[in-house]
Protein backbone atom coordinates (compact mmCIF):
# COMPACT_ATOMS: atom_id res chain seq x y z
CA UNK A 1 0.00 0.00 0.00
CA UNK A 2 2.50 2.08 0.09
CA UNK A 3 3.34 2.51 -3.14
CA UNK A 4 2.12 5.98 -3.54
CA UNK A 5 5.12 7.10 -1.77
CA UNK A 6 7.55 9.29 -3.90
CA UNK A 7 10.95 8.96 -4.28
CA UNK A 8 12.17 11.78 -2.62
CA UNK A 9 11.20 10.56 0.63
CA UNK A 10 13.34 7.68 0.02
CA UNK A 11 16.06 9.52 -0.34
CA UNK A 12 15.64 11.75 2.63
CA UNK A 13 15.63 8.01 4.42
CA UNK A 14 18.57 7.30 3.03
CA UNK A 15 19.91 10.21 4.04
CA UNK A 16 18.98 9.89 7.81
CA UNK A 17 20.62 6.89 7.88
CA UNK A 18 23.88 8.09 6.42
CA UNK A 19 24.23 10.37 9.23
CA UNK A 20 24.04 7.96 11.80
CA UNK A 21 26.97 6.13 9.63
CA UNK A 22 29.22 9.13 9.06
CA UNK A 23 29.50 9.33 13.03
CA UNK A 24 30.71 6.01 12.85
CA UNK A 25 32.92 6.25 9.89
CA UNK A 26 30.85 3.45 8.10
CA UNK A 27 29.57 3.96 4.71
CA UNK A 28 26.38 2.82 3.09
CA UNK A 29 26.79 0.78 0.20
CA UNK A 30 23.35 0.55 -0.42
CA UNK A 31 20.36 1.74 0.67
CA UNK A 32 16.72 0.15 1.53
CA UNK A 33 15.41 2.73 -1.00
CA UNK A 34 17.85 1.15 -3.72
CA UNK A 35 17.06 3.64 -6.84
CA UNK A 36 14.83 5.99 -4.89
CA UNK A 37 16.10 9.68 -4.81
CA UNK A 38 16.91 9.98 -8.58
CA UNK A 39 15.46 12.13 -10.83
CA UNK A 40 13.11 9.28 -12.05
CA UNK A 41 9.45 10.13 -11.17
CA UNK A 42 9.40 6.36 -11.03
CA UNK A 43 7.26 5.31 -7.19
CA UNK A 44 8.34 3.02 -4.69
CA UNK A 45 6.33 -0.09 -5.00
CA UNK A 46 6.55 -0.88 -1.24
CA UNK A 47 4.58 -4.73 -1.75
CA UNK A 48 7.20 -5.55 -3.13
CA UNK A 49 9.66 -8.33 -1.46
CA UNK A 50 12.33 -6.06 -2.35
CA UNK A 51 12.33 -3.57 0.53
CA UNK A 52 15.49 -4.16 1.80
CA UNK A 53 16.97 -3.90 5.50
CA UNK A 54 19.16 -0.41 6.42
CA UNK A 55 22.29 -2.08 5.94
CA UNK A 56 21.79 -3.90 2.31
CA UNK A 57 21.06 -7.71 3.21
CA UNK A 58 18.34 -8.51 1.41
CA UNK A 59 15.91 -9.71 4.35
CA UNK A 60 13.73 -12.22 2.91
CA UNK A 61 16.98 -14.58 2.09
CA UNK A 62 16.84 -14.98 6.04
CA UNK A 63 13.13 -15.04 6.46
CA UNK A 64 11.59 -16.48 3.73
CA UNK A 65 10.92 -20.83 3.72
CA UNK A 66 9.57 -22.33 0.83
CA UNK A 67 6.34 -23.59 0.31
CA UNK A 68 7.03 -27.35 1.40
CA UNK A 69 10.25 -26.29 3.33
CA UNK A 70 8.33 -27.16 6.80
CA UNK A 71 5.50 -28.31 5.93
CA UNK A 72 3.72 -25.51 7.21
CA UNK A 73 0.87 -24.97 4.95
CA UNK A 74 -0.57 -28.19 5.75
CA UNK A 75 -1.88 -26.81 9.31
CA UNK A 76 -3.76 -23.90 7.79
CA UNK A 77 -7.08 -25.93 6.96
CA UNK A 78 -9.50 -24.40 9.39
CA UNK A 79 -12.12 -23.65 6.16
CA UNK A 80 -11.51 -27.33 4.64
CA UNK A 81 -15.35 -26.08 2.58
CA UNK A 82 -13.49 -23.71 1.01
CA UNK A 83 -11.11 -26.02 -1.06
CA UNK A 84 -7.62 -26.92 -0.75
CA UNK A 85 -6.39 -24.38 -3.30
CA UNK A 86 -8.24 -21.22 -2.59
CA UNK A 87 -5.91 -17.77 -2.57
CA UNK A 88 -4.71 -16.55 0.91
CA UNK A 89 -4.62 -12.98 -0.34
CA UNK A 90 -1.74 -10.81 -0.05
CA UNK A 91 -1.14 -8.42 2.50
CA UNK A 92 1.48 -5.34 1.65
CA UNK A 93 4.22 -4.29 4.32
CA UNK A 94 2.54 -2.84 7.31
CA UNK A 95 3.98 0.20 9.36
CA UNK A 96 3.26 -0.34 12.53
CA UNK A 97 1.08 2.23 14.02
CA UNK A 98 1.96 4.66 17.00
CA UNK A 99 0.36 1.93 19.40
CA UNK A 100 2.46 -0.91 17.81
CA UNK A 101 5.60 1.32 17.84
CA UNK A 102 5.93 2.16 21.71
CA UNK A 103 4.94 -1.05 22.28
CA UNK A 104 7.60 -2.89 20.15
CA UNK A 105 10.17 0.22 21.54
CA UNK A 106 9.18 -0.99 24.83
CA UNK A 107 9.69 -4.49 25.14
CA UNK A 108 12.79 -4.06 23.52
CA UNK A 109 14.46 -1.57 25.29
CA UNK A 110 12.57 -2.71 28.52
CA UNK A 111 11.31 1.19 29.01
CA UNK A 112 7.90 2.58 30.10
CA UNK A 113 8.97 5.72 27.85
CA UNK A 114 6.56 6.52 24.89
CA UNK A 115 8.91 7.54 22.01
CA UNK A 116 6.13 8.96 20.04
CA UNK A 117 5.20 11.47 22.94
CA UNK A 118 8.92 12.52 22.86
CA UNK A 119 9.47 12.55 19.27
CA UNK A 120 5.70 13.88 18.63
CA UNK A 121 4.50 11.46 16.36
CA UNK A 122 2.12 12.65 13.62
CA UNK A 123 -1.61 11.27 13.78
CA UNK A 124 -2.36 8.72 11.58
CA UNK A 125 -5.71 7.87 10.06
CA UNK A 126 -7.57 4.28 10.46
CA UNK A 127 -7.01 2.43 7.42
CA UNK A 128 -9.97 1.30 4.92
CA UNK A 129 -10.84 -1.43 7.77
CA UNK A 130 -11.40 0.63 10.34
CA UNK A 131 -8.46 -0.21 12.32
CA UNK A 132 -5.24 1.84 13.57
CA UNK A 133 -3.30 -0.92 13.13
CA UNK A 134 -3.93 -0.55 9.18
CA UNK A 135 -1.18 2.21 8.39
CA UNK A 136 -2.01 1.90 4.44
CA UNK A 137 -3.64 5.27 4.29
CA UNK A 138 -0.69 6.72 6.26
CA UNK A 139 1.88 8.77 3.77
CA UNK A 140 5.53 7.88 5.14
CA UNK A 141 6.90 11.20 4.50
CA UNK A 142 10.19 12.77 5.14
CA UNK A 143 8.42 14.82 8.23
CA UNK A 144 7.54 11.49 9.50
CA UNK A 145 11.06 9.89 8.70
CA UNK A 146 12.73 12.75 10.75
CA UNK A 147 10.24 11.87 13.77
CA UNK A 148 11.11 8.15 13.64
CA UNK A 149 15.19 9.51 14.15
CA UNK A 150 14.13 11.73 17.15
CA UNK A 151 12.37 8.61 18.55
CA UNK A 152 15.65 6.76 17.94
CA UNK A 153 17.63 8.90 19.03
CA UNK A 154 15.79 9.99 22.25
CA UNK A 155 15.43 6.04 23.17
CA UNK A 156 19.46 4.82 22.62
CA UNK A 157 20.02 8.10 25.08
CA UNK A 158 17.57 6.71 27.72
CA UNK A 159 19.24 3.06 27.53
CA UNK A 160 22.75 4.83 28.00
CA UNK A 161 21.91 6.79 30.89
CA UNK A 162 20.30 3.67 32.37
CA UNK A 163 23.65 2.27 33.04
CA UNK A 164 24.36 1.61 37.00
CA UNK A 165 21.18 1.66 38.08
CA UNK A 166 19.29 -0.98 39.59
CA UNK A 167 17.67 -3.26 37.40
CA UNK A 168 18.19 -0.95 34.25
CA UNK A 169 17.95 -1.46 30.38
CA UNK A 170 21.11 -1.54 29.97
CA UNK A 171 21.96 -4.15 32.20
CA UNK A 172 19.10 -5.95 30.18
CA UNK A 173 19.76 -5.36 26.83
CA UNK A 174 23.81 -5.94 27.76
CA UNK A 175 24.87 -8.01 30.56
CA UNK A 176 27.98 -9.33 29.65
CA UNK A 177 29.05 -5.53 29.79
CA UNK A 178 27.97 -4.36 32.58
CA UNK A 179 30.97 -3.66 35.53
CA UNK A 180 33.61 -4.42 32.58
CA UNK A 181 36.19 -1.94 32.00
CA UNK A 182 36.44 -3.16 28.22
CA UNK A 183 33.87 -5.69 26.59
CA UNK A 184 35.46 -7.82 24.78
CA UNK A 185 34.50 -9.03 20.76
CA UNK A 186 32.26 -12.04 22.11
CA UNK A 187 30.38 -9.63 24.28
CA UNK A 188 29.82 -7.18 21.80
CA UNK A 189 28.85 -9.75 19.35
CA UNK A 190 26.15 -11.45 21.51
CA UNK A 191 24.88 -8.02 22.48
CA UNK A 192 24.67 -7.25 18.45
CA UNK A 193 22.95 -10.76 17.60
CA UNK A 194 20.61 -10.37 20.77
CA UNK A 195 19.27 -7.25 20.18
CA UNK A 196 19.37 -7.52 16.11
CA UNK A 197 16.91 -10.91 16.77
CA UNK A 198 14.37 -8.64 19.32
CA UNK A 199 14.28 -5.87 17.23
CA UNK A 200 13.78 -7.32 13.79
CA UNK A 201 12.07 -10.11 14.82
CA UNK A 202 14.38 -12.51 13.29
CA UNK A 203 17.68 -13.40 13.18
CA UNK A 204 20.51 -11.01 11.42
CA UNK A 205 21.91 -12.58 8.62
CA UNK A 206 25.61 -13.72 9.19
CA UNK A 207 27.61 -14.61 5.49
CA UNK A 208 29.77 -12.78 4.08
CA UNK A 209 30.82 -9.64 2.43
CA UNK A 210 26.68 -9.18 2.70
CA UNK A 211 26.35 -9.77 6.69
CA UNK A 212 24.20 -7.46 8.57
CA UNK A 213 25.79 -8.61 11.78
CA UNK A 214 29.15 -7.29 10.42
CA UNK A 215 27.62 -4.63 9.00
CA UNK A 216 26.14 -3.55 12.66
CA UNK A 217 29.56 -4.63 14.24
CA UNK A 218 31.17 -2.16 12.39
CA UNK A 219 28.87 0.47 13.52
CA UNK A 220 29.58 -0.55 17.16
CA UNK A 221 33.46 -0.62 16.64
CA UNK A 222 33.75 2.37 15.07
CA UNK A 223 32.54 4.28 17.69
CA UNK A 224 34.71 5.98 20.55
CA UNK A 225 33.46 3.18 23.08
CA UNK A 226 31.34 0.28 23.57
CA UNK A 227 28.43 3.11 24.93
CA UNK A 228 28.67 4.58 22.23
CA UNK A 229 28.78 2.16 20.15
CA UNK A 230 25.46 0.72 21.67
CA UNK A 231 23.70 3.71 21.11
CA UNK A 232 24.73 3.94 17.80
CA UNK A 233 23.70 0.33 17.25
CA UNK A 234 20.00 1.06 18.99
CA UNK A 235 19.54 4.09 16.77
CA UNK A 236 20.60 2.02 13.15
CA UNK A 237 18.05 -0.75 14.43
CA UNK A 238 15.29 1.16 15.27
CA UNK A 239 15.78 3.71 11.78
CA UNK A 240 15.53 0.53 9.79
CA UNK A 241 12.83 -0.62 7.46
CA UNK A 242 13.32 -3.90 9.38
CA UNK A 243 12.14 -2.44 12.57
CA UNK A 244 9.36 0.02 11.24
CA UNK A 245 7.80 -2.69 8.83
CA UNK A 246 5.68 -5.96 9.40
CA UNK A 247 6.56 -7.61 5.75
CA UNK A 248 5.64 -11.21 4.61
CA UNK A 249 8.25 -11.42 2.00
CA UNK A 250 9.72 -14.86 0.57
CA UNK A 251 11.58 -15.97 -3.18
CA UNK A 252 7.89 -16.59 -4.42
CA UNK A 253 6.65 -13.22 -3.06
CA UNK A 254 6.99 -11.69 -6.89
CA UNK A 255 5.59 -14.39 -8.44
CA UNK A 256 2.31 -13.91 -10.03
CA UNK A 257 -0.17 -16.25 -7.88
CA UNK A 258 2.26 -18.30 -6.08
CA UNK A 259 1.03 -19.33 -3.00
CA UNK A 260 3.84 -19.80 0.12
CA UNK A 261 3.86 -19.88 4.01
CA UNK A 262 4.84 -17.64 5.53
CA UNK A 263 8.05 -17.83 7.74
CA UNK A 264 8.49 -19.46 11.25
CA UNK A 265 9.79 -15.80 12.48
CA UNK A 266 6.71 -13.78 10.33
CA UNK A 267 4.53 -16.28 11.77
CA UNK A 268 5.10 -15.16 15.25
CA UNK A 269 5.20 -11.66 14.53
CA UNK A 270 1.85 -11.66 13.11
CA UNK A 271 0.26 -13.56 15.51
CA UNK A 272 1.74 -11.21 18.51
CA UNK A 273 0.69 -8.23 16.75
CA UNK A 274 -2.54 -9.64 16.48
CA UNK A 275 -3.05 -10.15 19.63
CA UNK A 276 -0.88 -8.13 22.23
CA UNK A 277 -0.17 -5.34 19.20
CA UNK A 278 3.50 -5.71 20.10
CA UNK A 279 6.91 -7.49 18.98
CA UNK A 280 6.93 -11.59 20.17
CA UNK A 281 7.90 -12.66 23.62
CA UNK A 282 11.26 -14.46 24.07
CA UNK A 283 8.81 -17.64 24.17
CA UNK A 284 7.30 -17.25 20.86
CA UNK A 285 10.88 -16.64 19.18
CA UNK A 286 12.19 -19.70 20.37
CA UNK A 287 9.62 -21.54 18.69
CA UNK A 288 10.01 -19.98 15.88
CA UNK A 289 13.83 -20.51 16.20
CA UNK A 290 12.83 -24.07 16.64
CA UNK A 291 10.34 -24.52 13.53
CA UNK A 292 7.36 -25.74 16.09
CA UNK A 293 5.18 -22.83 14.97
CA UNK A 294 4.75 -25.38 11.95
CA UNK A 295 2.73 -27.70 14.52
CA UNK A 296 -0.90 -27.13 14.81
CA UNK A 297 -1.41 -28.32 18.37
CA UNK A 298 1.57 -25.67 19.39
CA UNK A 299 0.19 -22.71 17.15
CA UNK A 300 -3.22 -23.57 19.25
CA UNK A 301 -1.83 -23.69 22.07
CA UNK A 302 0.75 -20.13 21.59
CA UNK A 303 -3.04 -18.68 20.73
CA UNK A 304 -4.42 -19.65 24.28
CA UNK A 305 -1.44 -18.08 25.89
CA UNK A 306 -1.00 -14.86 24.67
CA UNK A 307 -4.94 -14.25 25.00
CA UNK A 308 -4.41 -15.29 28.70
CA UNK A 309 -1.97 -12.54 29.26
CA UNK A 310 -2.82 -8.68 30.65
CA UNK A 311 -1.16 -7.84 26.75
CA UNK A 312 -4.55 -9.57 25.25
CA UNK A 313 -5.99 -5.86 26.06
CA UNK A 314 -4.63 -4.89 23.60
CA UNK A 315 -7.24 -6.96 21.26
CA UNK A 316 -9.87 -5.68 23.53
CA UNK A 317 -9.09 -1.98 22.84
CA UNK A 318 -9.02 -2.88 19.08
CA UNK A 319 -12.71 -3.81 19.71
CA UNK A 320 -13.98 -0.80 21.40
CA UNK A 321 -12.15 2.10 19.23
CA UNK A 322 -11.88 0.48 15.94
CA UNK A 323 -14.63 -1.46 15.80
CA UNK A 324 -17.42 0.03 17.95
CA UNK A 325 -16.51 3.62 17.71
CA UNK A 326 -15.68 4.54 21.53
CA UNK A 327 -12.74 6.85 20.64
CA UNK A 328 -14.63 9.06 18.73
CA UNK A 329 -16.45 9.78 22.07
CA UNK A 330 -13.41 11.32 23.80
CA UNK A 331 -13.50 14.37 22.18
CA UNK A 332 -17.01 14.67 20.93
CA UNK A 333 -18.62 17.77 21.78
CA UNK A 334 -22.15 16.95 23.99
CA UNK A 335 -23.33 20.13 25.75
CA UNK A 336 -26.59 17.96 27.63
CA UNK A 337 -24.12 15.37 28.56
CA UNK A 338 -21.37 15.28 31.39
CA UNK A 339 -18.34 13.99 31.36
CA UNK A 340 -18.78 11.86 33.62
CA UNK A 341 -21.41 9.94 32.40
CA UNK A 342 -19.91 9.93 29.12
CA UNK A 343 -17.25 7.94 30.65
CA UNK A 344 -19.21 5.52 32.15
CA UNK A 345 -21.26 4.90 28.25
CA UNK A 346 -17.31 4.14 26.96
CA UNK A 347 -16.47 2.00 30.64
CA UNK A 348 -20.01 -0.27 30.12
CA UNK A 349 -19.13 -0.88 26.31
CA UNK A 350 -15.27 -2.04 27.67
CA UNK A 351 -16.10 -4.19 30.29
CA UNK A 352 -18.59 -5.92 28.28
CA UNK A 353 -15.55 -6.63 25.64
CA UNK A 354 -12.77 -7.81 28.45
CA UNK A 355 -15.51 -10.19 29.72
CA UNK A 356 -15.75 -11.50 26.17
CA UNK A 357 -11.81 -11.43 25.58
CA UNK A 358 -10.43 -12.07 28.72
CA UNK A 359 -13.44 -13.97 29.84
CA UNK A 360 -13.06 -16.54 26.83
CA UNK A 361 -16.83 -16.30 25.97
CA UNK A 362 -18.25 -16.19 22.44
CA UNK A 363 -17.74 -13.25 19.97
CA UNK A 364 -21.66 -13.27 19.46
CA UNK A 365 -21.65 -11.43 22.58
CA UNK A 366 -21.33 -8.48 21.00
CA UNK A 367 -24.75 -8.55 19.74
CA UNK A 368 -26.40 -10.88 21.90
CA UNK A 369 -25.15 -10.40 25.21
CA UNK A 370 -28.36 -9.63 27.24
CA UNK A 371 -26.63 -8.66 30.02
CA UNK A 372 -24.24 -5.45 30.64
CA UNK A 373 -22.15 -3.77 33.07
CA UNK A 374 -22.75 -0.05 34.53
CA UNK A 375 -22.81 2.05 37.44
CA UNK A 376 -26.09 3.55 39.12
CA UNK A 377 -25.82 7.03 37.22
CA UNK A 378 -25.74 4.61 33.79
CA UNK A 379 -28.29 2.69 34.49
CA UNK A 380 -30.36 5.26 35.65
CA UNK A 381 -29.54 7.03 32.77
CA UNK A 382 -31.11 4.18 30.98
CA UNK A 383 -34.22 3.48 33.32
CA UNK A 384 -33.00 0.08 34.57
CA UNK A 385 -32.57 -1.37 38.24
CA UNK A 386 -29.07 -1.14 39.87
CA UNK A 387 -28.09 -3.80 41.96
CA UNK A 388 -24.61 -3.17 42.95
CA UNK A 389 -23.78 -2.61 46.71
CA UNK A 390 -21.70 1.05 45.72
CA UNK A 391 -23.34 2.92 43.15
CA UNK A 392 -19.88 4.07 41.66
CA UNK A 393 -19.00 0.73 41.02
CA UNK A 394 -20.22 -1.52 37.69
CA UNK A 395 -21.65 -4.40 38.74
CA UNK A 396 -23.38 -6.74 36.38
CA UNK A 397 -27.12 -5.78 35.06
CA UNK A 398 -29.61 -8.25 33.63
CA UNK A 399 -30.86 -7.13 30.46
CA UNK A 400 -33.06 -10.70 29.85
CA UNK A 401 -36.63 -8.41 30.44
CA UNK A 402 -35.65 -5.51 28.16
CA UNK A 403 -35.20 -4.96 24.61
CA UNK A 404 -31.37 -4.52 24.58
CA UNK A 405 -29.04 -6.81 22.75
CA UNK A 406 -25.16 -6.43 23.37
CA UNK A 407 -22.78 -3.21 22.40
CA UNK A 408 -25.76 -2.10 19.44
CA UNK A 409 -28.06 -1.44 22.27
CA UNK A 410 -25.33 0.61 24.74
CA UNK A 411 -25.06 4.56 24.35
CA UNK A 412 -21.68 4.42 23.78
CA UNK A 413 -22.04 2.96 20.19
CA UNK A 414 -25.40 4.80 19.56
CA UNK A 415 -23.96 8.15 20.79
CA UNK A 416 -20.69 7.37 18.12
CA UNK A 417 -23.28 6.42 15.24
CA UNK A 418 -25.83 9.32 16.28
CA UNK A 419 -25.00 11.99 13.33
CA UNK A 420 -25.57 14.75 15.64
CA UNK A 421 -26.35 15.18 19.53
CA UNK A 422 -29.33 17.06 19.44
CA UNK A 423 -31.27 14.27 16.83
CA UNK A 424 -30.53 10.94 15.33
CA UNK A 425 -29.46 10.37 11.18
CA UNK A 426 -30.65 7.16 10.86
CA UNK A 427 -28.22 7.20 7.62
CA UNK A 428 -25.63 7.50 9.39
CA UNK A 429 -26.40 4.53 12.19
CA UNK A 430 -27.14 2.55 9.21
CA UNK A 431 -23.49 3.05 7.33
CA UNK A 432 -21.84 2.11 10.67
CA UNK A 433 -24.20 -0.61 10.98
CA UNK A 434 -23.66 -1.71 7.09
CA UNK A 435 -19.82 -1.03 6.99
CA UNK A 436 -19.18 -2.91 10.26
CA UNK A 437 -21.71 -5.44 11.48
CA UNK A 438 -23.60 -6.71 7.90
CA UNK A 439 -20.51 -5.69 5.85
CA UNK A 440 -22.70 -4.71 3.37
CA UNK A 441 -20.36 -2.34 0.77
CA UNK A 442 -22.29 0.41 0.03
CA UNK A 443 -20.87 3.27 -2.28
CA UNK A 444 -20.65 6.77 -1.26
CA UNK A 445 -23.62 9.31 -2.65
CA UNK A 446 -23.24 10.20 -6.38
CA UNK A 447 -22.04 13.22 -7.42
CA UNK A 448 -24.49 16.01 -7.85
CA UNK A 449 -27.49 14.80 -5.35
CA UNK A 450 -30.13 17.92 -5.30
CA UNK A 451 -31.03 19.14 -2.39
CA UNK A 452 -33.65 17.65 -0.22
CA UNK A 453 -36.88 19.84 -1.60
CA UNK A 454 -38.39 20.81 1.83
CA UNK A 455 -41.68 21.55 0.48
CA UNK A 456 -42.60 18.35 0.03
CA UNK A 457 -42.72 17.40 3.67
CA UNK A 458 -45.07 17.41 5.93
CA UNK A 459 -44.68 20.05 9.64
CA UNK A 460 -43.23 17.87 11.97
CA UNK A 461 -41.77 15.63 9.07
CA UNK A 462 -39.91 12.27 10.93
CA UNK A 463 -36.88 10.88 9.72
CA UNK A 464 -38.64 7.89 7.82
CA UNK A 465 -40.76 10.69 6.06
CA UNK A 466 -37.95 12.43 4.84
CA UNK A 467 -35.94 9.49 3.62
CA UNK A 468 -38.94 8.16 2.19
CA UNK A 469 -39.03 11.81 0.04
CA UNK A 470 -35.17 11.47 -0.76
CA UNK A 471 -34.76 8.34 -2.18
CA UNK A 472 -37.39 9.02 -4.47
CA UNK A 473 -34.18 9.63 -6.35
CA UNK A 474 -33.63 6.82 -8.53
CA UNK A 475 -29.79 7.90 -7.91
CA UNK A 476 -30.11 7.64 -4.20
CA UNK A 477 -32.47 4.53 -4.27
CA UNK A 478 -29.97 1.55 -4.13
CA UNK A 479 -27.83 2.88 -1.37
CA UNK A 480 -30.78 3.53 1.17
CA UNK A 481 -32.60 0.47 0.08
CA UNK A 482 -29.41 -1.30 2.17
CA UNK A 483 -29.04 2.14 4.58
CA UNK A 484 -32.29 2.95 6.13
CA UNK A 485 -33.90 -0.52 7.12
CA UNK A 486 -30.71 -0.24 9.43
CA UNK A 487 -30.59 3.00 10.85
CA UNK A 488 -34.77 3.34 11.27
CA UNK A 489 -35.09 0.31 12.88
CA UNK A 490 -32.18 1.89 15.85
CA UNK A 491 -34.98 4.86 15.93
CA UNK A 492 -36.31 3.80 19.28
CA UNK A 493 -32.88 4.75 20.57
CA UNK A 494 -32.22 8.33 21.10
CA UNK A 495 -28.67 9.98 20.52
CA UNK A 496 -27.89 8.63 24.22
CA UNK A 497 -29.28 5.46 23.79
CA UNK A 498 -31.89 6.26 25.71
CA UNK A 499 -35.11 4.42 24.79
CA UNK A 500 -38.04 6.39 23.29
CA UNK A 501 -41.14 5.92 21.80
CA UNK A 502 -42.10 8.81 20.36
CA UNK A 503 -40.03 12.17 18.89
CA UNK A 504 -39.99 14.77 21.54
CA UNK A 505 -38.73 17.69 18.95
CA UNK A 506 -41.52 16.51 16.58
CA UNK A 507 -44.49 17.06 18.39
CA UNK A 508 -44.29 13.72 19.97
CA UNK A 509 -44.85 12.04 16.57
CA UNK A 510 -45.32 8.14 16.80
CA UNK A 511 -41.90 6.56 16.00
CA UNK A 512 -41.77 3.41 13.78
CA UNK A 513 -38.40 1.53 13.66
CA UNK A 514 -40.07 -1.31 11.50
CA UNK A 515 -38.55 -2.13 8.39
CA UNK A 516 -37.16 -5.22 5.99
CA UNK A 517 -33.64 -6.35 5.23
CA UNK A 518 -32.13 -7.09 1.88
CA UNK A 519 -32.35 -10.52 2.79
CA UNK A 520 -36.14 -10.83 3.16
CA UNK A 521 -36.33 -10.87 6.72
CA UNK A 522 -39.13 -8.19 8.37
CA UNK A 523 -39.61 -6.99 11.64
CA UNK A 524 -41.89 -4.58 13.56
CA UNK A 525 -39.62 -2.36 15.84
CA UNK A 526 -36.09 -2.17 17.22
CA UNK A 527 -36.33 -5.34 19.56
CA UNK A 528 -36.92 -7.41 16.66
CA UNK A 529 -34.31 -6.18 14.59
CA UNK A 530 -31.90 -6.35 17.22
CA UNK A 531 -33.02 -9.87 18.42
CA UNK A 532 -32.32 -10.98 14.25
CA UNK A 533 -29.10 -9.48 14.56
CA UNK A 534 -27.98 -11.19 17.03
CA UNK A 535 -28.08 -14.54 15.55
CA UNK A 536 -28.10 -13.87 11.83
CA UNK A 537 -25.50 -15.78 9.55
CA UNK A 538 -24.94 -12.49 8.00
CA UNK A 539 -23.55 -10.97 11.13
CA UNK A 540 -21.48 -13.63 11.72
CA UNK A 541 -20.14 -13.70 8.78
CA UNK A 542 -19.27 -9.78 9.18
CA UNK A 543 -17.89 -10.51 12.67
CA UNK A 544 -15.28 -12.78 11.84
CA UNK A 545 -14.22 -10.64 8.78
CA UNK A 546 -13.44 -7.62 10.45
CA UNK A 547 -11.35 -9.79 12.99
CA UNK A 548 -9.51 -11.49 10.23
CA UNK A 549 -9.26 -8.15 8.99
CA UNK A 550 -7.78 -6.98 12.41
CA UNK A 551 -5.27 -10.14 11.99
CA UNK A 552 -4.21 -9.18 8.57
CA UNK A 553 -4.38 -5.39 8.60
CA UNK A 554 -6.23 -5.79 5.05
CA UNK A 555 -9.53 -5.66 3.65
CA UNK A 556 -11.16 -9.31 3.79
CA UNK A 557 -13.30 -8.64 0.60
CA UNK A 558 -12.47 -11.18 -1.72
CA UNK A 559 -14.40 -14.14 -2.70
CA UNK A 560 -12.02 -16.57 -0.66
CA UNK A 561 -11.97 -13.93 2.30
CA UNK A 562 -15.51 -14.45 2.22
CA UNK A 563 -16.00 -18.07 2.00
CA UNK A 564 -13.30 -18.44 5.19
CA UNK A 565 -14.97 -15.50 7.11
CA UNK A 566 -18.77 -17.12 6.37
CA UNK A 567 -17.26 -20.97 7.29
CA UNK A 568 -15.57 -19.81 10.73
CA UNK A 569 -18.03 -17.68 11.63
CA UNK A 570 -20.68 -20.25 11.75
CA UNK A 571 -18.15 -22.74 13.52
CA UNK A 572 -16.82 -20.49 16.12
CA UNK A 573 -19.69 -18.19 16.73
CA UNK A 574 -22.00 -19.58 18.77
CA UNK A 575 -23.81 -19.00 22.15
CA UNK A 576 -20.86 -22.00 23.50
CA UNK A 577 -17.98 -21.40 21.59
CA UNK A 578 -15.10 -19.45 22.94
CA UNK A 579 -13.44 -15.96 21.91
CA UNK A 580 -10.35 -18.21 22.00
CA UNK A 581 -11.95 -21.09 19.29
CA UNK A 582 -12.90 -18.02 16.93
CA UNK A 583 -9.13 -16.65 17.37
CA UNK A 584 -7.64 -20.05 16.61
CA UNK A 585 -9.41 -20.88 13.47
CA UNK A 586 -8.30 -17.22 12.00
CA UNK A 587 -4.43 -18.19 13.16
CA UNK A 588 -5.05 -21.67 11.30
CA UNK A 589 -6.57 -20.25 7.97
CA UNK A 590 -4.40 -20.12 4.76
CA UNK A 591 -5.47 -16.35 4.88
CA UNK A 592 -3.14 -16.40 8.46
CA UNK A 593 -0.06 -18.49 7.29
CA UNK A 594 -0.05 -18.15 3.98
CA UNK A 595 0.62 -15.53 0.85
CA UNK A 596 0.02 -14.98 -2.57
CA UNK A 597 2.99 -13.62 -4.35
CA UNK A 598 2.00 -11.36 -7.25
CA UNK A 599 3.96 -9.59 -9.76
CA UNK A 600 6.14 -6.33 -9.18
Amino acid sequence: MHNRLIPKYGKYFAARTRAILRITAVLVTTSPFNGCGSSSTKQVDYRRSTLKPLLGQDASRATSTSATSDGSNDIFNSAPSCGKSYSPGRSSLHLLSTEEYDNTASDLLFTSTKASKLAIFESAPKGQTGFASDTGNFPLTALTVSKYWDAATALADELIKSKGKVNSAYAAVAPCAVDQASVTPSCSAAVIRSLGLRAWRRPLTDNGATSEVARLQAIVNAAGSFDEGLRALVKALLISPNFLFLGITSEQSAIAGAIFPLSQYQLASRLSYYLWGTMPDAELLELAGNGALANEATLAAQVERLLRSPRANHISKAILNDWVGADTLVDMVTPSLNSTLKAAMIRETELLIQDIVQGDKSLINLTAAKYSYMNKALADHYGLPFGGADPAQYAAVDLSQTPRHGVLSQASFLLATAGSTTETRPVKRGQALANNWTCSDVPPPPPGVPPLDSTKLPANATPRQTLEVHTKNPACAGCHKILDPLGLGFESFDSFGKWRTTYDALAQAPIDSSGEFSDGFKFKDTEEMLSYLATSSTVKTCMTRKMLELALSRRARSTADQCVSQEIGQAALSDTSKFSDLVKMIVLSRQFGMQTGATP
